[in-house]
């Protein structure tokens, strides 16, 4: 039960930015893994990025599982991104149960453990 990575561009407006349906559906209380599927569609990857690959050492940092799905995502900088990842945090049990690490930069890494549905 993974993480799809395929982008939806139906969640963006002509400019690349989330639409306001795509935020309210962050905000929306889902599942976590539901949540973060979201959150992984409508990511811009012309200007940041997204990744099921986190590295060794940033597993190490926050002691990460093996048998769960990561979600490593960069903004770039993008304000569509920081808007959406914004938005997501205000959707608390879904972000508490997922975030495991934000640097500066804009790197921000998630894990859904395989029993978080």
């Amino acid at each position: 039960m993974g993480i799809d990575f395929k982008h939806n561009r139906e969640l963006l407006d002509g400019a690349g930015y989330p639409t306001k349906q795509a935020l309210r559906w962050l905000l929306t209380p889902t599942s976590p893994r539901q949540a973060i599927q979201t959150l992984v569609s409508m990511w811009n990857t012309e200007y940041g990025q997204v990744s099921p690959n986190i590295k060794e050492h940033e597993r190490e940092t926050f002691g990460g599982e093996f048998n769960s799905d990561h979600i490593r995502l960069v903004t770039g900088g993008w304000s569509g991104n920081e808007e959406a990842l914004a938005t997501f945090e205000l959707n608390t049990m879904a972000y508490m149960m997922t975030w495991r690490l934000s640097t500066r930069g804009g790197l921000h890494i998630f894990e859904v453990p395989s029993w978080l549905t």
